[in-house]
């Protein structure tokens, strides 16, 4: 048996935004690092967190603060 939930990190971030086209450039899309996740108040190590979860926590930063 499996059991799947989705469990809230709490985690911190940097972002840079992107750059806008120019007739020289073709710009480019806004930078976020993941720099600290934690849950419960317990640090997480960033080598733990797998490449899906960071892109979920990507999308969430794009989608409710940018």
């Amino acid at each position: 048996m499996t059991l799947a939930t989705e469990v809230p990190f709490d985690f911190d971030f940097k972002y840079t935004p992107g750059e806008a086209p120019t007739r020289d450039y073709p710009g480019d899309g806004p930078e976020v690092e993941i720099t600290k996740v934690t849950l419960n108040g317990v640090e997480i190590p960033l080598k733990a967190i797998t490449p899906e979860m960071e892109q979920q926590m990507i999308e969430q930063i794009l989608e409710h603060y940018y």
